[in-house]
Protein backbone atom coordinates (compact mmCIF):
# COMPACT_ATOMS: atom_id res chain seq x y z
CA UNK A 1 0.00 0.00 0.00
CA UNK A 2 1.75 3.40 -1.00
CA UNK A 3 1.13 6.48 0.85
CA UNK A 4 0.40 8.05 -1.90
CA UNK A 5 -3.36 7.86 -3.95
CA UNK A 6 -3.49 4.58 -6.03
CA UNK A 7 -1.88 5.58 -9.25
CA UNK A 8 -4.12 2.57 -10.65
CA UNK A 9 -6.82 5.00 -10.89
CA UNK A 10 -4.87 7.51 -12.41
CA UNK A 11 -6.12 6.50 -15.99
CA UNK A 12 -9.70 7.11 -14.87
CA UNK A 13 -8.97 10.56 -13.46
CA UNK A 14 -7.14 11.26 -16.76
CA UNK A 15 -9.55 10.20 -18.75
CA UNK A 16 -12.27 12.45 -16.90
CA UNK A 17 -10.19 15.35 -17.28
CA UNK A 18 -9.41 14.83 -21.16
CA UNK A 19 -13.26 14.12 -21.71
CA UNK A 20 -14.01 17.75 -19.54
CA UNK A 21 -11.30 20.12 -21.50
CA UNK A 22 -12.82 17.49 -24.61
CA UNK A 23 -16.46 18.77 -24.01
CA UNK A 24 -15.48 22.95 -23.94
CA UNK A 25 -13.98 22.36 -27.22
CA UNK A 26 -16.99 20.11 -28.45
CA UNK A 27 -19.69 22.59 -26.91
CA UNK A 28 -18.38 25.35 -29.07
CA UNK A 29 -19.13 23.34 -31.92
CA UNK A 30 -22.50 21.64 -30.70
CA UNK A 31 -23.90 22.40 -27.57
CA UNK A 32 -26.42 18.49 -27.58
CA UNK A 33 -22.79 16.94 -28.14
CA UNK A 34 -20.46 19.01 -25.70
CA UNK A 35 -23.00 18.72 -22.81
CA UNK A 36 -22.95 15.63 -23.45
CA UNK A 37 -19.54 14.63 -22.86
CA UNK A 38 -19.33 16.74 -20.20
CA UNK A 39 -21.85 14.50 -18.42
CA UNK A 40 -19.76 11.68 -19.62
CA UNK A 41 -16.87 13.36 -17.71
CA UNK A 42 -18.92 14.06 -14.72
CA UNK A 43 -19.92 10.35 -14.29
CA UNK A 44 -15.76 9.23 -14.71
CA UNK A 45 -14.56 11.81 -12.75
CA UNK A 46 -17.59 10.46 -9.83
CA UNK A 47 -16.41 7.06 -10.69
CA UNK A 48 -12.63 7.71 -9.64
CA UNK A 49 -13.55 9.36 -6.72
CA UNK A 50 -15.95 6.48 -6.08
CA UNK A 51 -12.68 4.03 -6.51
CA UNK A 52 -10.34 5.49 -4.12
CA UNK A 53 -11.12 3.92 -0.94
CA UNK A 54 -11.75 -0.07 -1.15
CA UNK A 55 -13.57 0.06 1.81
CA UNK A 56 -16.56 1.67 3.73
CA UNK A 57 -15.89 5.27 4.91
CA UNK A 58 -16.32 6.26 8.73
CA UNK A 59 -19.19 6.11 9.88
CA UNK A 60 -22.68 7.39 7.89
CA UNK A 61 -21.61 5.21 4.76
CA UNK A 62 -21.01 1.92 6.68
CA UNK A 63 -24.25 2.96 8.61
CA UNK A 64 -25.82 3.13 5.15
CA UNK A 65 -24.42 0.41 3.67
CA UNK A 66 -25.24 -2.21 5.99
CA UNK A 67 -28.96 -1.21 5.55
CA UNK A 68 -28.65 -1.26 1.90
CA UNK A 69 -27.16 -4.77 1.97
CA UNK A 70 -29.96 -6.06 3.88
CA UNK A 71 -32.83 -4.15 1.97
CA UNK A 72 -31.24 -6.15 -0.83
CA UNK A 73 -33.36 -8.97 0.01
CA UNK A 74 -36.10 -7.33 1.91
CA UNK A 75 -36.95 -3.92 0.63
CA UNK A 76 -39.56 -3.02 2.94
CA UNK A 77 -37.75 -4.28 6.30
CA UNK A 78 -34.86 -2.03 6.56
CA UNK A 79 -32.40 -3.20 8.98
CA UNK A 80 -29.19 -2.58 11.13
CA UNK A 81 -28.48 -5.62 12.82
CA UNK A 82 -29.85 -8.80 10.92
CA UNK A 83 -29.95 -10.71 13.84
CA UNK A 84 -30.32 -9.35 16.83
CA UNK A 85 -28.34 -12.17 19.14
CA UNK A 86 -28.31 -9.50 22.26
CA UNK A 87 -30.62 -6.94 23.89
CA UNK A 88 -30.27 -3.46 22.02
CA UNK A 89 -31.73 -0.09 22.11
CA UNK A 90 -34.00 0.71 19.80
CA UNK A 91 -33.13 4.33 20.13
CA UNK A 92 -29.57 3.76 19.11
CA UNK A 93 -29.94 4.18 15.70
CA UNK A 94 -26.09 3.10 15.18
CA UNK A 95 -26.63 -0.62 16.77
CA UNK A 96 -30.37 -0.84 16.52
CA UNK A 97 -32.12 -3.16 14.57
CA UNK A 98 -35.14 -1.93 12.45
CA UNK A 99 -33.33 1.24 10.64
CA UNK A 100 -35.90 3.61 9.79
CA UNK A 101 -33.21 6.63 10.39
CA UNK A 102 -33.05 7.87 7.35
CA UNK A 103 -35.85 7.91 4.24
CA UNK A 104 -35.32 4.89 2.38
CA UNK A 105 -35.02 6.04 -1.34
CA UNK A 106 -31.33 6.12 -1.72
CA UNK A 107 -31.00 2.74 0.47
CA UNK A 108 -33.33 1.34 -1.90
CA UNK A 109 -30.64 2.84 -4.82
CA UNK A 110 -27.79 1.13 -3.02
CA UNK A 111 -29.69 -2.11 -2.19
CA UNK A 112 -30.28 -2.35 -6.42
CA UNK A 113 -26.52 -1.91 -6.83
CA UNK A 114 -25.70 -4.17 -4.12
CA UNK A 115 -27.99 -6.71 -5.34
CA UNK A 116 -26.43 -6.38 -9.15
CA UNK A 117 -22.85 -6.06 -8.48
CA UNK A 118 -22.43 -7.38 -5.25
CA UNK A 119 -21.27 -6.80 -1.79
CA UNK A 120 -18.67 -4.74 -2.17
CA UNK A 121 -18.05 -0.41 -1.71
CA UNK A 122 -17.97 0.23 -5.13
CA UNK A 123 -21.64 -1.13 -5.35
CA UNK A 124 -22.59 1.25 -2.44
CA UNK A 125 -21.41 4.20 -4.65
CA UNK A 126 -22.66 3.63 -8.01
CA UNK A 127 -25.63 5.05 -7.52
CA UNK A 128 -24.38 8.25 -6.42
CA UNK A 129 -21.92 8.43 -9.50
CA UNK A 130 -24.88 8.05 -11.36
CA UNK A 131 -26.84 11.13 -9.94
CA UNK A 132 -23.70 13.14 -10.14
CA UNK A 133 -23.18 12.87 -14.05
CA UNK A 134 -27.32 13.38 -14.29
CA UNK A 135 -26.68 16.77 -11.63
CA UNK A 136 -24.71 18.60 -13.82
CA UNK A 137 -27.36 17.98 -16.91
CA UNK A 138 -29.64 19.30 -14.17
CA UNK A 139 -27.54 22.13 -13.64
CA UNK A 140 -27.02 23.15 -17.14
CA UNK A 141 -30.26 23.42 -18.30
CA UNK A 142 -31.43 25.29 -14.81
CA UNK A 143 -28.43 27.85 -16.08
CA UNK A 144 -29.99 27.77 -19.74
CA UNK A 145 -33.52 28.52 -18.92
CA UNK A 146 -32.68 31.27 -15.98
CA UNK A 147 -29.96 32.73 -18.40
CA UNK A 148 -28.60 30.80 -21.53
CA UNK A 149 -26.69 27.78 -22.69
CA UNK A 150 -23.38 29.38 -21.81
CA UNK A 151 -23.77 30.29 -18.29
CA UNK A 152 -25.32 26.59 -17.58
CA UNK A 153 -22.71 25.07 -19.44
CA UNK A 154 -19.83 26.87 -17.14
CA UNK A 155 -22.13 26.36 -14.32
CA UNK A 156 -22.61 22.75 -14.77
CA UNK A 157 -18.11 22.42 -15.69
CA UNK A 158 -18.12 23.74 -12.36
CA UNK A 159 -20.63 21.28 -10.24
CA UNK A 160 -18.72 18.21 -12.38
CA UNK A 161 -15.49 19.25 -11.02
CA UNK A 162 -16.37 20.63 -7.28
CA UNK A 163 -14.59 19.05 -4.21
CA UNK A 164 -17.79 18.39 -1.73
CA UNK A 165 -20.03 16.57 -4.17
CA UNK A 166 -17.57 14.45 -5.33
CA UNK A 167 -16.45 13.99 -1.69
CA UNK A 168 -20.20 12.72 -1.09
CA UNK A 169 -19.94 10.42 -3.86
CA UNK A 170 -16.86 8.59 -2.24
CA UNK A 171 -18.54 8.29 0.98
CA UNK A 172 -16.09 10.56 2.94
CA UNK A 173 -18.23 13.10 4.18
CA UNK A 174 -21.45 13.22 5.96
CA UNK A 175 -23.62 12.50 5.39
CA UNK A 176 -22.44 10.82 1.84
CA UNK A 177 -25.16 9.02 -0.37
CA UNK A 178 -27.93 10.11 1.40
CA UNK A 179 -27.00 13.81 0.78
CA UNK A 180 -25.93 13.20 -2.86
CA UNK A 181 -29.11 12.11 -3.84
CA UNK A 182 -31.15 14.86 -2.00
CA UNK A 183 -28.86 17.58 -4.10
CA UNK A 184 -29.94 15.31 -6.97
CA UNK A 185 -33.93 15.04 -6.39
CA UNK A 186 -33.95 18.90 -4.80
CA UNK A 187 -32.17 20.21 -7.97
CA UNK A 188 -34.71 18.30 -10.11
CA UNK A 189 -37.56 19.45 -8.81
CA UNK A 190 -36.40 22.70 -9.32
CA UNK A 191 -35.50 22.46 -13.20
CA UNK A 192 -39.20 20.86 -13.43
CA UNK A 193 -40.89 23.98 -12.06
CA UNK A 194 -38.76 26.15 -14.52
CA UNK A 195 -39.55 23.97 -17.17
CA UNK A 196 -43.22 23.60 -16.44
CA UNK A 197 -43.52 27.66 -15.60
CA UNK A 198 -41.45 27.57 -18.93
CA UNK A 199 -43.55 25.38 -21.08
CA UNK A 200 -47.13 24.82 -19.18
CA UNK A 201 -46.76 21.41 -19.61
CA UNK A 202 -48.36 18.96 -17.91
CA UNK A 203 -45.40 16.18 -17.93
CA UNK A 204 -43.32 18.51 -16.14
CA UNK A 205 -46.04 19.36 -13.39
CA UNK A 206 -45.94 15.24 -12.99
CA UNK A 207 -42.95 15.11 -12.72
CA UNK A 208 -42.20 18.12 -10.59
CA UNK A 209 -44.59 16.02 -7.98
CA UNK A 210 -42.21 13.17 -8.47
CA UNK A 211 -38.99 14.90 -8.27
CA UNK A 212 -40.14 16.64 -4.60
CA UNK A 213 -42.46 13.73 -3.81
CA UNK A 214 -38.82 11.22 -4.17
CA UNK A 215 -36.44 13.86 -2.46
CA UNK A 216 -38.98 13.58 0.64
CA UNK A 217 -38.29 10.08 0.12
CA UNK A 218 -34.76 10.67 0.54
CA UNK A 219 -34.23 13.06 3.19
CA UNK A 220 -37.73 14.63 4.92
CA UNK A 221 -39.65 17.70 4.47
CA UNK A 222 -37.06 20.07 2.72
CA UNK A 223 -37.54 17.72 -0.05
CA UNK A 224 -40.70 20.01 -0.63
CA UNK A 225 -38.70 23.36 -1.02
CA UNK A 226 -39.54 23.87 -4.62
CA UNK A 227 -43.12 24.49 -3.41
CA UNK A 228 -42.15 27.14 -0.47
CA UNK A 229 -40.26 28.95 -3.86
CA UNK A 230 -43.17 28.56 -5.72
CA UNK A 231 -45.86 29.52 -3.52
CA UNK A 232 -43.62 32.81 -2.88
CA UNK A 233 -43.31 33.36 -6.54
CA UNK A 234 -46.95 33.24 -7.14
CA UNK A 235 -48.00 35.26 -3.73
CA UNK A 236 -45.55 38.10 -5.05
CA UNK A 237 -46.81 38.30 -8.72
CA UNK A 238 -50.37 38.40 -7.09
CA UNK A 239 -49.13 41.11 -4.81
CA UNK A 240 -50.10 39.24 -1.83
CA UNK A 241 -53.49 38.69 -3.16
CA UNK A 242 -53.53 35.24 -1.60
CA UNK A 243 -56.86 34.95 -1.43
CA UNK A 244 -57.08 34.36 -5.19
CA UNK A 245 -56.69 30.42 -4.98
CA UNK A 246 -57.43 29.14 -8.12
CA UNK A 247 -53.89 30.37 -8.86
CA UNK A 248 -52.37 27.85 -6.53
CA UNK A 249 -54.40 24.68 -8.42
CA UNK A 250 -51.17 23.81 -10.47
CA UNK A 251 -49.28 23.68 -6.73
CA UNK A 252 -52.06 21.72 -4.89
CA UNK A 253 -51.50 19.10 -8.47
CA UNK A 254 -48.04 18.71 -8.07
CA UNK A 255 -47.82 18.48 -4.11
CA UNK A 256 -50.72 15.70 -3.82
CA UNK A 257 -48.26 13.64 -7.00
CA UNK A 258 -45.50 14.17 -4.20
CA UNK A 259 -47.92 13.49 -1.47
CA UNK A 260 -48.71 10.30 -3.41
CA UNK A 261 -45.20 9.35 -3.85
CA UNK A 262 -43.88 9.85 -0.37
CA UNK A 263 -46.64 9.32 1.84
CA UNK A 264 -47.16 5.65 1.98
CA UNK A 265 -43.97 4.68 3.02
CA UNK A 266 -44.49 6.97 6.29
CA UNK A 267 -48.04 5.61 6.64
CA UNK A 268 -46.36 2.17 6.12
CA UNK A 269 -43.51 3.02 9.39
CA UNK A 270 -46.18 3.91 11.91
CA UNK A 271 -48.34 0.42 11.15
CA UNK A 272 -45.15 -1.98 10.63
CA UNK A 273 -42.69 -0.22 13.28
CA UNK A 274 -44.89 1.81 15.53
CA UNK A 275 -42.42 2.09 18.28
CA UNK A 276 -39.13 3.19 16.07
CA UNK A 277 -41.49 5.11 13.54
CA UNK A 278 -42.51 7.43 16.60
CA UNK A 279 -39.17 7.47 18.16
CA UNK A 280 -37.41 8.73 14.60
CA UNK A 281 -40.40 11.02 13.24
CA UNK A 282 -39.60 12.91 17.13
CA UNK A 283 -36.70 13.01 16.89
CA UNK A 284 -36.80 14.19 13.40
CA UNK A 285 -38.55 17.72 14.18
CA UNK A 286 -35.96 18.04 17.13
CA UNK A 287 -33.17 19.40 14.78
CA UNK A 288 -34.92 22.74 14.42
CA UNK A 289 -34.91 23.82 18.02
CA UNK A 290 -32.40 21.38 19.55
CA UNK A 291 -28.50 20.51 18.93
CA UNK A 292 -28.86 16.99 18.09
CA UNK A 293 -26.07 14.62 18.99
CA UNK A 294 -23.24 17.48 19.29
CA UNK A 295 -24.18 18.69 15.43
CA UNK A 296 -23.93 22.28 16.76
CA UNK A 297 -22.23 25.73 15.69
CA UNK A 298 -21.91 29.50 15.96
CA UNK A 299 -24.63 31.17 14.07
CA UNK A 300 -22.64 31.89 11.33
CA UNK A 301 -21.11 28.69 10.47
CA UNK A 302 -22.94 28.21 7.80
CA UNK A 303 -21.44 31.22 6.31
CA UNK A 304 -18.08 30.69 7.48
CA UNK A 305 -17.37 26.93 8.06
CA UNK A 306 -19.57 24.93 5.98
CA UNK A 307 -19.14 27.87 2.86
CA UNK A 308 -15.97 27.49 2.44
CA UNK A 309 -15.91 23.53 3.05
CA UNK A 310 -18.96 23.51 0.15
CA UNK A 311 -17.05 26.15 -2.25
CA UNK A 312 -13.45 27.96 -2.02
CA UNK A 313 -11.72 26.93 1.31
CA UNK A 314 -11.05 30.69 2.07
CA UNK A 315 -11.31 32.13 5.58
CA UNK A 316 -14.41 34.29 4.79
CA UNK A 317 -15.26 33.04 1.13
CA UNK A 318 -17.94 34.34 1.15
CA UNK A 319 -17.22 37.98 1.40
CA UNK A 320 -15.81 37.36 -2.05
CA UNK A 321 -18.64 35.17 -3.52
CA UNK A 322 -21.63 36.99 -2.77
CA UNK A 323 -21.54 39.95 -4.67
CA UNK A 324 -21.15 37.90 -7.53
CA UNK A 325 -23.99 35.74 -6.70
CA UNK A 326 -26.12 39.38 -6.07
CA UNK A 327 -25.16 40.84 -9.27
CA UNK A 328 -26.38 36.81 -10.93
CA UNK A 329 -29.52 37.14 -9.74
CA UNK A 330 -30.07 41.26 -10.38
CA UNK A 331 -29.13 40.04 -14.37
CA UNK A 332 -31.72 37.27 -14.25
CA UNK A 333 -34.23 38.99 -17.01
CA UNK A 334 -37.29 36.50 -15.77
CA UNK A 335 -39.21 38.05 -12.51
CA UNK A 336 -40.46 34.90 -11.38
CA UNK A 337 -37.07 33.15 -12.12
CA UNK A 338 -35.42 36.03 -10.32
CA UNK A 339 -37.32 35.64 -7.43
CA UNK A 340 -37.23 31.97 -7.49
CA UNK A 341 -33.13 31.59 -7.11
CA UNK A 342 -33.16 34.18 -5.01
CA UNK A 343 -35.48 33.27 -2.29
CA UNK A 344 -34.44 29.81 -3.05
CA UNK A 345 -30.45 30.71 -1.70
CA UNK A 346 -32.15 32.94 1.12
CA UNK A 347 -34.43 30.68 2.17
CA UNK A 348 -31.96 27.87 2.42
CA UNK A 349 -29.42 29.54 4.37
CA UNK A 350 -32.00 31.52 6.99
CA UNK A 351 -33.45 28.41 7.43
CA UNK A 352 -30.18 26.30 8.38
CA UNK A 353 -28.91 29.25 10.89
CA UNK A 354 -31.92 29.43 12.07
CA UNK A 355 -31.84 25.82 13.28
CA UNK A 356 -30.03 24.39 16.61
CA UNK A 357 -28.33 21.32 14.62
CA UNK A 358 -25.79 21.96 11.64
CA UNK A 359 -23.59 19.94 9.69
CA UNK A 360 -21.79 20.91 6.30
CA UNK A 361 -24.48 19.68 4.08
CA UNK A 362 -27.55 21.33 5.20
CA UNK A 363 -27.27 24.19 2.43
CA UNK A 364 -25.90 22.01 -0.29
CA UNK A 365 -29.52 22.13 -2.08
CA UNK A 366 -28.31 25.76 -2.47
CA UNK A 367 -25.43 24.87 -4.37
CA UNK A 368 -26.50 24.94 -8.09
CA UNK A 369 -28.22 28.19 -7.73
CA UNK A 370 -25.36 29.77 -5.52
CA UNK A 371 -23.08 28.64 -8.54
CA UNK A 372 -25.55 29.62 -11.37
CA UNK A 373 -25.94 33.02 -9.87
CA UNK A 374 -22.46 33.10 -9.54
CA UNK A 375 -21.68 31.82 -13.04
CA UNK A 376 -24.16 35.19 -14.41
CA UNK A 377 -22.62 37.56 -11.75
CA UNK A 378 -18.45 36.83 -13.00
CA UNK A 379 -19.80 36.86 -16.84
CA UNK A 380 -21.52 40.15 -16.50
CA UNK A 381 -18.31 41.84 -14.77
CA UNK A 382 -16.47 40.28 -17.21
CA UNK A 383 -18.29 41.50 -20.24
CA UNK A 384 -18.04 45.11 -18.28
CA UNK A 385 -14.50 44.79 -18.12
CA UNK A 386 -13.26 43.45 -21.62
CA UNK A 387 -16.42 45.45 -23.20
CA UNK A 388 -12.77 47.70 -24.74
CA UNK A 389 -10.77 44.71 -25.76
CA UNK A 390 -10.97 44.76 -29.55
CA UNK A 391 -8.98 41.28 -29.78
CA UNK A 392 -11.46 38.09 -29.46
CA UNK A 393 -8.26 35.99 -28.81
CA UNK A 394 -7.72 37.88 -25.69
CA UNK A 395 -11.23 38.25 -24.75
CA UNK A 396 -11.19 34.13 -25.49
CA UNK A 397 -7.83 33.51 -22.96
CA UNK A 398 -9.26 36.21 -20.47
CA UNK A 399 -12.83 34.00 -19.98
CA UNK A 400 -11.30 30.48 -19.91
CA UNK A 401 -8.92 31.85 -17.36
CA UNK A 402 -12.28 33.07 -15.16
CA UNK A 403 -13.59 29.69 -15.39
CA UNK A 404 -10.78 27.32 -15.30
CA UNK A 405 -9.54 29.21 -12.07
CA UNK A 406 -12.27 28.58 -9.92
CA UNK A 407 -12.83 25.12 -11.27
CA UNK A 408 -9.28 24.39 -9.96
CA UNK A 409 -9.92 25.81 -6.66
CA UNK A 410 -13.19 23.56 -6.04
CA UNK A 411 -11.15 20.65 -7.01
CA UNK A 412 -9.27 21.22 -4.25
CA UNK A 413 -6.94 18.33 -5.21
CA UNK A 414 -4.96 18.60 -1.82
CA UNK A 415 -8.45 17.95 -0.49
CA UNK A 416 -8.44 14.32 -2.40
CA UNK A 417 -5.25 13.60 -1.15
CA UNK A 418 -5.59 14.46 2.30
CA UNK A 419 -8.62 12.38 2.33
CA UNK A 420 -7.64 9.13 0.43
CA UNK A 421 -4.10 8.55 1.03
CA UNK A 422 -1.88 8.29 4.21
CA UNK A 423 0.58 11.03 3.12
CA UNK A 424 -1.16 13.60 5.80
CA UNK A 425 -2.08 13.81 9.66
CA UNK A 426 -5.80 12.46 8.78
CA UNK A 427 -4.11 9.20 6.65
CA UNK A 428 -3.29 7.41 10.00
CA UNK A 429 -7.44 6.43 10.38
CA UNK A 430 -7.13 5.04 6.48
CA UNK A 431 -4.08 3.04 7.92
CA UNK A 432 -6.65 1.00 10.19
CA UNK A 433 -9.38 1.08 7.35
CA UNK A 434 -6.34 -1.48 5.71
CA UNK A 435 -5.67 -3.28 8.84
CA UNK A 436 -9.46 -3.90 9.53
CA UNK A 437 -10.24 -5.24 5.64
CA UNK A 438 -7.56 -7.21 6.78
CA UNK A 439 -8.63 -8.72 9.57
CA UNK A 440 -11.95 -9.29 8.05
CA UNK A 441 -10.46 -11.16 5.14
CA UNK A 442 -8.83 -13.65 7.83
CA UNK A 443 -12.15 -13.88 9.57
CA UNK A 444 -13.69 -15.45 6.30
CA UNK A 445 -10.45 -17.63 5.77
CA UNK A 446 -10.91 -18.74 8.82
CA UNK A 447 -14.17 -19.57 9.95
CA UNK A 448 -15.96 -19.33 6.07
CA UNK A 449 -19.63 -19.95 6.32
CA UNK A 450 -19.75 -20.98 10.00
CA UNK A 451 -22.01 -18.81 12.32
CA UNK A 452 -20.20 -16.67 14.78
CA UNK A 453 -20.66 -13.93 16.73
CA UNK A 454 -17.51 -11.49 16.74
CA UNK A 455 -16.62 -9.51 19.71
CA UNK A 456 -14.30 -6.80 20.36
CA UNK A 457 -14.55 -5.90 16.18
CA UNK A 458 -13.34 -2.61 16.55
CA UNK A 459 -10.21 -2.33 14.93
CA UNK A 460 -11.73 0.89 13.81
CA UNK A 461 -14.20 3.01 15.44
CA UNK A 462 -17.22 1.18 14.87
CA UNK A 463 -15.39 -1.63 13.55
CA UNK A 464 -17.94 -4.05 14.04
CA UNK A 465 -20.91 -2.58 10.98
CA UNK A 466 -18.29 -3.07 7.85
CA UNK A 467 -17.51 -7.22 9.48
CA UNK A 468 -21.47 -7.36 9.39
CA UNK A 469 -21.72 -5.61 5.95
CA UNK A 470 -18.61 -8.07 4.22
CA UNK A 471 -19.46 -11.08 5.94
CA UNK A 472 -22.92 -12.84 7.32
CA UNK A 473 -21.14 -13.09 10.92
CA UNK A 474 -22.98 -11.07 13.49
CA UNK A 475 -20.75 -8.57 15.42
CA UNK A 476 -20.23 -6.06 18.32
CA UNK A 477 -17.59 -3.58 19.28
CA UNK A 478 -17.27 -4.59 22.74
CA UNK A 479 -15.88 -7.69 24.97
CA UNK A 480 -18.94 -10.10 26.03
CA UNK A 481 -19.56 -10.40 29.45
CA UNK A 482 -20.60 -14.38 30.62
CA UNK A 483 -24.73 -13.48 30.13
CA UNK A 484 -23.30 -12.80 26.07
CA UNK A 485 -21.34 -15.69 25.63
CA UNK A 486 -24.19 -17.62 26.74
CA UNK A 487 -26.75 -16.77 24.82
CA UNK A 488 -24.59 -16.47 22.05
CA UNK A 489 -23.94 -20.60 22.50
CA UNK A 490 -27.65 -20.75 22.92
CA UNK A 491 -28.64 -19.39 19.75
CA UNK A 492 -26.35 -21.64 18.44
CA UNK A 493 -23.25 -19.84 17.21
CA UNK A 494 -19.68 -19.75 18.03
CA UNK A 495 -18.52 -17.48 20.12
CA UNK A 496 -15.26 -15.57 18.82
CA UNK A 497 -12.96 -12.27 20.34
CA UNK A 498 -10.74 -10.30 19.08
CA UNK A 499 -7.59 -10.23 20.74
CA UNK A 500 -5.65 -7.33 21.54
CA UNK A 501 -3.96 -5.85 24.73
CA UNK A 502 -7.34 -5.00 26.41
CA UNK A 503 -8.84 -8.12 26.06
CA UNK A 504 -9.99 -9.20 30.06
CA UNK A 505 -7.93 -12.13 31.65
CA UNK A 506 -11.02 -13.97 31.91
CA UNK A 507 -11.54 -14.50 28.15
CA UNK A 508 -8.39 -16.74 28.45
CA UNK A 509 -9.42 -19.26 30.88
CA UNK A 510 -13.34 -19.27 29.29
CA UNK A 511 -13.23 -22.84 26.98
CA UNK A 512 -16.59 -21.37 25.62
CA UNK A 513 -14.63 -18.52 23.62
CA UNK A 514 -12.47 -18.86 20.97
CA UNK A 515 -9.74 -16.13 20.72
CA UNK A 516 -8.77 -14.64 16.89
CA UNK A 517 -5.70 -12.78 15.86
CA UNK A 518 -4.75 -11.80 12.74
CA UNK A 519 -2.28 -10.30 10.87
CA UNK A 520 -0.90 -7.21 9.25
CA UNK A 521 1.76 -6.79 6.96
Amino acid sequence: MSEHLDTQNFPILFTGLFLLLASVVIFYRSKKYGILTLVIASGVLAYFMADLDPFLNLWDEQQHALVAKHMAQHPFYPTLYEYPILDYNYQNWANNHVWIHKQPLFLWQMALSIKIFGVNALAVRLPSVLLHALLTLVVFRIGSIVKNEKVGFIAAVIITVANFPLELVAGRLPTDHNDMSFLFYVSWSFLCWLEYERSRSKKWLILLGISAGAAVLVKWLMGLLVYVCWAVVITVKLKFKVWKISNYFDLLKAFAISLIIFLPWQIYCFVVFPTEAAHEFAASAKHFNEVVEGHGGEWNYHFVNAFKEIYFYWDYAILIVLPFVIIGIWQIKSFSHKLFMGFLIGFVYLFFTLAASKMLAFTIIAMPAVVIAFVIGAKWIFDQLTIKIKSGLLKYVLGAVIVVYPAIKMFKWDWIELHHSTIHWEGAGRMDEYKEMAFIDQLKEKYDNEKIVVFNANVTMVGHIPVMFYTDYVAYHYFPEDEHIQKVLDEGYKCVVLDNENTPENLYSDERVEMFTYDYP
